[in-house]
């Protein structure tokens, strides 16, 4: 298959630019994981970074707990990842033969959320999140290539629906369901629904709740990573509205008196209501009359909702864009020089 050199070199300025904005360690040579032993305390296995090949990956975890022995307390902060290097992450720690405690200190989205399910223990920092979703791909290729990778998105999807029923209750297909709206928990939404099982309060500070919209999680930059919302207050989660059966009226609706449905008045009834819609429907019926339309008033429109926005979308759009010198350009200027 031939590809237009100009999109691939279009590509490759989109990853570098990716790479440029993503958080790094204050030292390059540094990683995101590291593997504390203190003395008469649980070692301790950080996990704050992209979940990745290029973040920490699962020969990371493996080399940090070789030979490791014991109970573990995993400290995470990352907006996930790729999923079999989770998956790799996810089963060493569900193996391990102590007691693993896990809290999450910023963010655990995506891949760092099912990871976070091989504790035994899963606390939430008062100021963190957990984000749980679908797995997401990219596939090159013909019908079926997509076809085929739409398989692997759902079969990917089933295993994790299991993994947080296993680990919080429930049937699988409603955590399926649950992971197709992008679900975001702050620390009591996410012990409510069984994925923690305490918050983390600070040690230090005042008695005011802080603010999820500044948390330690802060420093990533959702866009990157396809998240349809930047955090939990983003994405405005709720119980649903009581739906309402069409054939009911509504009772906001209703007439209030029975002048008001066209019957007549009450004793209590005000009566210059009713004489004030005589005279407007005795000039309603002389402009009839008169082949005028009665005046009305103005109605003001309903502006549809916008669309959500969609990154991936603009991406792609952003990528096939031509190039300011196109094709048409370059055969012009052959054709001025006869070469064409």
């Amino acid at each position: 298959m031939d590809i237009d050199p100009r999109l691939i070199g279009r590509v490759q300025d989109v990853i570098k630019a990716r790479e440029q904005r993503r958080p790094r360690n204050a030292a390059a040579q540094q990683r995101g994981i590291r593997l504390l032993t203190p003395q008469d305390s649980t070692p301790e296995l950080w996990i704050y970074d992209e979940i990745s090949w290029w973040g920490v990956c699962a020969a990371d975890v493996a080399a940090q707990l070789n030979g490791h022995r014991g109970d573990l307390h995993v400290r995470i902060n990352s907006p996930g990842g790729d999923v079999f290097e989770g998956f790799a992450i996810y089963n060493m720690l569900a193996q391990l033969d102590g007691t693993v405690t896990v809290t999450v200190e910023g963010l655990a989205a995506s891949a760092a959320s099912f990871i976070a399910m091989a504790g035994d223990e899963i606390r939430m920092c008062l100021a963190s999140q957990m984000m749980i979703h679908d797995p997401w791909g990219v596939c090159v290729g013909a019908a079926d290539d997509m076809r085929g990778m739409a398989g692997v998105l759902d079969s990917l999807a089933e295993t994790l629906a299991a993994i947080y029923a296993e680990r919080a209750g429930g049937d699988v297909a409603t955590w399926r369901e649950t992971m197709r709206g992008e679900q975001w928990y702050n620390p009591q939404e996410a012990v409510d629904a069984g994925l923690a099982d305490e918050i983390v309060t600070p040690k230090r500070g005042g008695d005011n709740e802080p603010d999820e919209g500044q948390l330690a999680a802060s420093r990533w930059d959702p866009s990157l990573f396809q998240f349809r919302y930047a955090g939990r207050p983003e994405a405005q989660q709720g119980e649903a509205p009581t739906p309402v059966d069409p054939g009911e009226a509504n009772p906001a609706d209703q007439p209030s008196t029975a002048a008001d449905a066209g019957g007549e008045p009450s004793e209590g009834a005000d009566q210059p209501a009713s004489t004030d819609r005589e005279p407007a429907a005795a000039s309603a019926a002389a402009a009839s009359a008169a082949g005028e339309q009665p005046e009305t008033a103005p109605t003001s429109a309903v502006e549809p909702e916008p669309a959500p926005p969609n990154p991936w979308a603009d991406a792609v759009a952003a990528l096939l864009e031509p190039e300011p010198s196109t094709t048409d350009e370059l055969l012009m200027s052959l054709q001025e020089k006869g070469l064409a």
